[in-house]
């Protein structure tokens, strides 16, 4: 219908605002940043100088309170830096000792840098906070922020006529609610119609990204470039200056040591400069970096006291590198790629939440007809919302329990930082088994609206506490809602499918989290940056409440059937013992995984990657490619062992390519283990993980239903507790083993881990085939 089309358009339209808007101020974002860090690099040059005053005049022993020139010197570099209203100097203790006149009226916007000064032994001394004004800087981004809003607009108005004009053609959604003749049936299939919107999003969004880095790097260097040369002319100030001390001494300047080695740290520390020159009569020129034909240079005199009011005897040059801004927006570009994979998959998983626009009725489903595929696909839009609103948090939590935590004295940071997701992990492992039984009892749509509302309180609660108690007591509260969500969610799929169809409904329940985990951290961690922790709890809880009002339509209270092989006792009334075979599975595979993931992606390789010097950005980046390749390929590779019947095979490839990825860094050729082998690396175990995960959870139901009178139900409650035991010994066992066996002697370790618990399975697996068991445990 003529509706449906409309629908569709609009929600499009809507995937494209957001999608504009967040990849603006992404990038607008990583630009101030950029420029701020210029800005405060060249008051560090400053700070530097003064410290270095200060150190030398305790060797002495004089005290920095105690230092009779060191008043003049503050005052004097406050005056001459221009950008500076004030340098203070406080010690140990945070009492003021020093500080300088204001330079002019308060800054409408007060921004401090601090540095410590320490002794010769590494001790500190004192603290330096200079202040400045950041108002002109923030007047730079607003002014290129509204430059950019009438662009944004037209852009997106043009994308949205462009989607109206092809929606037909590529949709098969016809004006008047028929498909064009020229369409095949199967383009009405709803996976059909899902893959053809999502490649429409994605092409339409790279459009958009590239025109807007195209904006981003015309415009840019209005920003950056005043920073660019303020702290050019800082850092030839500053080496002017050293060279000049050493002058003063009475050193002849042919007998000057270390000119080049200084120069190339110098330059090495500060990529925003294209070459560092020292001229100087009497020495040999030194240079680091090459000049770009077409840069703008920055000199600074080198006076000698010595030669009375001659002629200068020398100068420091310094070049700003103008292929910065380039760099910058290379980076703009990665993120701005990120922003478009995460919301072409939360169009993705939300398309099934509109009504009208898949075909039969069936939203999300991942197959035309079956009931399977139209009972599981109901909950892929309400379940990947509520985990979408959860994996918000993830970026800001600890920061915002650390900042609540204040001056209790009681708490640590570290402990502060921790207690909220430590207690929130806990209860939903906990909760796990009772609550799989008493889902099954209440109903699952019944449970599920009830575990999205209390998750929505919980995350309310989160917004409003005011201290460290209140926010676990909100933690726990979501947790609550939480575990009740996920046992539903996995409930309703085990009470509406069978054999290949669970395997199906199964992938959709992982792929709705997998995508809700990738996409997630990165909305919610822009949103707490722009408007506050507060703000971003808030926002979960709209979320999850919207997940409830999405699940109350398309989830049923109660299964309206029983699963087509399913002729058993009433859910949640059997007994249920593990046997072996379901115990070497959850010991050997599904432990082992999770604690894989854990110690590997969340712990050993960020270790490793700031160890060697990589940023927060560059971690976060490389951390991304594990969920990534995991969301890409869970469906295919979960329909194939669909369409095959096979688990084990799936499950003991999935451990055996595991181990093999983890075990590239003891083979990358020593020590630092480069960044592109933990990129392979990840990569790779995204992809072992995306082969087991689906046929592993299959597993386990099917273990179970070959023990007559178990309890599936239980079945799948102590798999999902033993997951969260495997996710919370992860780190543990990371920081552990890696003191004695290093990087990637721990990565080994854990290779062997995995190998070795695959293989305890597979022989318990291989003896209970030859017993007389029924054939739907001998095909598995």
């Amino acid at each position: 219908m003529a509706s449906s089309f409309m629908r569709l358009l609009a929600f499009l339209a809507v995937l494209l605002a957001g999608g504009l808007g967040l990849a603006g101020w992404m990038g607008l974002s990583t630009l101030s940043r950029a420029a701020q860090d210029m800005t405060e690099g060249a008051i560090r040059l400053t700070l530097d100088d003064i410290a270095r005053s200060i150190t030398a005049q305790d060797a002495l022993g004089i005290r920095p309170g105690q230092q009779p020139e060191l008043a003049r010197l503050i005052e004097a570099e406050a005056r001459d830096s221009g950008d500076l209203w004030q340098i203070r100097l406080r010690d140990r203790t945070g009492a003021l000792l020093l500080e300088s006149p204001p330079q002019g009226d308060a800054p409408g916007r007060l921004q401090i840098v601090t540095q410590v000064v320490s002794d010769d032994l590494g001790n500190p001394l004192a603290e330096l906070n200079a202040l400045y004004d950041g108002t002109a800087q923030q007047k730079q981004t607003a002014s290129l922020s509204r430059s950019l809003i009438g662009p944004g607009i037209l852009l997106w108005l043009g994308l949205t006529g462009i989607t109206a004009l092809v929606l037909r053609a590529v949709t098969g959604i016809g004006g008047a609610g028929r498909p064009p003749a020229s369409l095949p049936p199967a383009t009405l299939r709803p996976a059909h119609l899902r893959l053809r919107i999502a490649l429409l999003l994605a092409t339409l969004l790279m459009v958009s990204s590239l025109a807007l880095s195209a904006l981003l790097f015309l415009r840019g260097s209005e920003l950056l470039a005043p920073g660019q040369m303020q702290k050019a002319d800082r850092l030839a100030l500053s080496l002017a200056t050293k060279v000049e001390r050493a002058l003063e001494l009475g050193i002849p300047a042919a007998a000057l040591r270390g000119v080049p080695e200084l120069l190339e740290e110098t330059r090495a520390d500060n990529p925003d400069l294209a070459q560092i020159r020292l001229e100087l009569q009497g020495l040999a020129p030194s240079t680091a970096g090459h000049r770009p034909a077409d840069a703008t240079e920055v000199s600074r005199p080198i006076r000698n006291p010595g030669a009375g009011g001659g002629e200068d005897p020398g100068q420091i040059v310094v070049t700003p590198d103008p292929a910065f801004l380039a760099r910058n927006m290379i980076g703009i570009a990665v993120d701005l790629a990120i922003i478009t994979l995460v919301i072409t998959l939360i169009g993705l998983e939300l398309i099934g939440a509109v009504p009208g626009i898949l075909p039969n009725g069936q939203p999300g489903a991942m197959s035309a007809g079956g009931r399977d595929q139209a009972a599981t696909g109901a909950i892929r839009a309400p379940l990947f919302l509520f985990m979408f609103a959860q994996e918000l948090s993830r970026p800001f939590l600890p920061a915002r329990a650390i900042e609540l935590s204040g001056d209790t004295g009681w708490l640590s940071p570290g402990l502060a930082a921790s207690l909220p997701l430590s207690a929130f992990m806990a209860v939903v492992a906990l909760l796990q088994l009772p609550l799989a039984t008493r889902s099954a009892l209440w109903g699952r749509g019944i449970s599920f609206r009830i575990g999205a509302l209390t998750g929505a309180a919980g995350f309310f609660l989160s917004a409003l506490a005011s201290g460290p108690l209140g926010l676990i007591g909100a933690q726990i509260t979501a947790a609550i809602g939480f575990a009740l969500v996920f046992v539903s969610c996995q409930g309703h799929i085990l009470d509406t499918s069978a054999g290949p169809g669970r395997v199906a409904g199964l992938a959709t329940m992982v792929g709705a989290i997998m995508v809700a985990g990738l996409c997630g951290p990165a909305v919610g961690g822009m949103v707490a940056s722009a408007f506050g922790a507060e703000v971003a709890f808030l926002l979960m809880a709209l979320i999850a409440l919207a997940a409830l009002a999405i699940g109350w339509r398309t989830i049923p209270p109660r299964s309206s059937a029983p699963p087509r092989d399913a002729a058993r006792e009433p859910v949640g009334r059997r007994s249920f013992t593990p046997d072996l075979t379901l115990v070497a599975l959850l010991a050997g595979c599904a432990l082992p995984a999770k604690i894989l993931l854990f110690a590997t992606c969340f712990y050993l390789i960020p270790l490793q990657m700031a160890a060697e010097g990589a940023s927060l950005l560059e971690i976060g980046r490389m951390q991304m490619i594990y969920p990534i390749v995991t969301v890409l390929m869970i469906p295919g590779l979960s329909q194939l062992s669909r369409q095959l019947d096979r688990r084990l095979p799936f499950v003991l490839a999935g451990a055996a390519l595991a181990a093999l990825a983890l075990g590239l860094p003891m083979f990358s050729g020593g020590d630092p283990v480069p960044f592109v082998v933990l990129a392979v690396l990840l990569a790779g175990f995204g992809l072992a993980q995306s082969l087991s995960i689906t046929p592993q959870a299959a597993l386990v139901g099917e273990i179970a239903r070959a023990r007559p009178g178990s309890d599936e139900n239980r079945a799948y409650g102590l798999y999902r507790l033993i997951e969260r035991a495997g996710s919370a010994l992860g780190p543990v066992i990371g920081a552990l083993i890696l003191p004695v066996f290093g990087f990637a002697g721990s990565l080994g370790l854990l290779a062997g881990l995995s190998l070795s618990g695959a293989l305890v399975f597979a022989l318990v697996f291989i003896v209970s085939r030859g017993k007389d068991q029924p054939a739907e445990r001998t095909m598995i």
